[in-house]
Parts: C-alpha cells; sequence; structure tokens
C-alpha cells in the first residue's frame, strides 16, 4: 500500500503510514523528523514583512538540503495590498530556485490565475507546480493540467464533496492521480538525506 502523502500542511502528523510535506519559512530551521519534507518560500501575505533579499538568500541555502522537496508555498494574490508587480518578480526569483535545484513549486493563487497561465505559458519551466487548495472552474483546471500543473483540492474538497467535487471526476480519472503520489516519492527518493 502506498503511504498516504499530505503534500501542504502547517502541522506534524503523528500518523507512520504517512508522508508530511511541513511549509515553512525560509527563515525556519529544518529539522530531521522521520516521515517529514519540507518546503519553503515566501508566500505572497507575508512579503510586506519580509526582508526579500535576506530569506531569498536562506530559501537557496534551504533548497540545497534533501528534506526540502518544494519552493512553496509561493504565488500571487490579488486580495492583499501588496501590489501584483511585486508579487511577480518575487514569484519568479522563487520559480528560478525550483528550477535550479530541481524541486517542484507549491503554489498560492488568489483570483490571479489567467496571470498565473500566463508566467507558465511564456516561461521555460519545466518543472511542476502544484496548485494548492484549488476551488476554480473545470477549464481553468484543464488549462493549469495542460501545462504540466498538478492539482491539490485541500480541505474544501472534505467539505463539499458533491457540491464541488463531482464536476472534477471526468477530469481527475483521466489523469491518473497516482502519478502526482509516484512524482513526489521520486523526488522524495532523488534527494538523498
Amino acid at each position: 500500500m502506498l503511504p498516504y502523502i499530505d503534500i501542504h500542511t502547517h502541522n506534524l502528523s503523528d500518523k507512520p503510514s504517512s508522508y508530511s510535506v511541513l511549509s515553512q519559512n525560509p527563515e525556519d530551521e529544518i529539522a530531521n523528523y522521520q516521515h517529514v519534507f519540507y518546503s519553503a518560500g515566501i508566500h505572497p501575505w507575508r512579503i510586506s514583512c519580509t526582508d526579500i533579499a535576506s530569506s531569498l538568500q536562506k530559501l537557496e541555502l534551504l533548497a540545497a538540503n534533501s528534506r526540502l522537496i518544494a519552493i512553496g508555498e509561493i504565488g500571487l494574490d490579488k486580495i492583499i495590498d501588496t501590489p501584483l508587480s511585486i508579487q511577480k518578480d518575487l514569484f519568479e526569483q522563487q520559480l528560478q530556485l525550483a528550477e535550479k535545484y530541481h524541486i517542484p513549486a507549491i503554489i498560492h493563487c488568489v483570483k490571479s490565475f489567467s496571470e498565473l497561465i500566463q508566467i507558465r505559458k511564456k516561461s521555460t519551466y519545466k518543472l511542476p507546480w502544484i496548485i494548492h487548495g484549488f476551488v476554480k472552474n473545470q477549464q481553468i483546471a484543464k488549462d493549469l493540467i495542460e501545462l504540466g500543473c498538478y492539482i491539490s483540492f485541500g480541505k474544501t474538497l472534505l467539505k463539499n464533496y458533491n457540491s464541488f467535487f463531482s464536476p472534477y471526476l471526468p477530469i481527475i480519472y483521466s489523469w491518473k492521480p497516482m502519478i502526482v503520489i509516484l512524482k513526489l516519492k521520486n523526488y522524495m527518493r532523488k534527494r538523498p538525506i
């Protein structure tokens, strides 16, 4: 049986059959817990209270750590005060680190999917982007999947299973979702501890 992999959490799991990808800020220490891997990045909500240059340097140091298997949670958010142009610049800098260290990115996106899709189309980024907590429509899901992104549904799926999730079943059955788990396990194996 494949273990459960929580690709984005802020809390450690005590279940021995699960792996967690604990989301952290670049300033946080990475501990050596069994079954725990990490992602780190500058979240759009933290831009205004972060020393960007220092955090990017720390993020690059973390990216070399074998327990860091993703850059994120990073992204774009139109409901915060930070100008979108500043968010885009920082987002692209963090995506470049993900590419440099050959690790996927975990993406936070609020009311910015057209910008996100445009960045993906125009870029040379090859590694997966995992869209965290996706709650948009089927067309946006298809567009992202066609561009090599993965979709994470999160707690909305569990709270509103019938009304939210059922329209996605034909899309999900066509993707073979186990690929996501196998690719993440592959990233874990490629980054020896």
